[in-house]
């Protein structure tokens, strides 16, 4: 009999973010419904951090990805990039492959301190949607997830939260 393969995912996101609980919370009902084999994310603190300690203590194979590498980062950090140079660009072309050989199947963006995505983020978003990748919207999740948190910064218990959206992840999200 042969092992179910798991998913291939991305955690991206704001190096400011804050939010351990979110991470882990949404790893952790994905993790319920679908095995994880591997986590990618970059070498940065905030959620690329969360993702990687979550790895780590579910022993789950987790790889660094700093797609933007390759096409000379600076000059793309900080920039929300029209959908058509993300289209176009033989830059986003290279990462579009980075993704498929890596075979990256789903992006988990996670937002700033002030609930939206950076450029950033956005533009990693831009390029997996291009590709037809199936992308959670991280910020309406943190808005859901937020509404329905304690003064301790729980969620209830045995309250979900429901996603969805054009190509997005329908997933269930409950935080301990």
């Amino acid at each position: 009999m042969s092992k179910i393969k798991g998913v291939k995912l991305m955690i991206c996101g704001s190096q400011n973010f804050e939010d351990r609980k979110f991470v882990y919370g949404l790893l952790n009902q994905l993790s319920l419904k679908i095995p994880v084999e591997t986590v990618f994310a970059g070498s940065f603190s905030g959620a690329s951090q969360f993702a990687k300690e979550w790895a780590d203590e579910n022993k789950v194979k987790f790889e660094i990805l700093n797609i933007f590498d390759d096409v000379g980062y600076s000059f793309y950090d900080g920039k929300k990039l029209p959908k058509t140079i993300v289209k176009n660009a033989s830059e986003f072309a290279n990462i579009q492959q980075k993704f498929l050989e890596l075979g990256v199947q789903l992006i988990i963006p996670c937002p700033n301190k002030e609930g939206r995505l950076g450029a950033t983020t956005s533009n990693i978003v831009s390029i997996a949607q291009e590709m037809g990748m199936r992308v959670m919207d991280g910020e309406l999740a943190y808005q859901r997830i937020l509404e329905h948190r304690t003064e301790e910064g729980n969620v209830n218990k045995g309250h979900k939260v429901k996603l969805s959206g054009s190509n997005q992840l329908w997933l269930f999200v409950s935080i301990k």
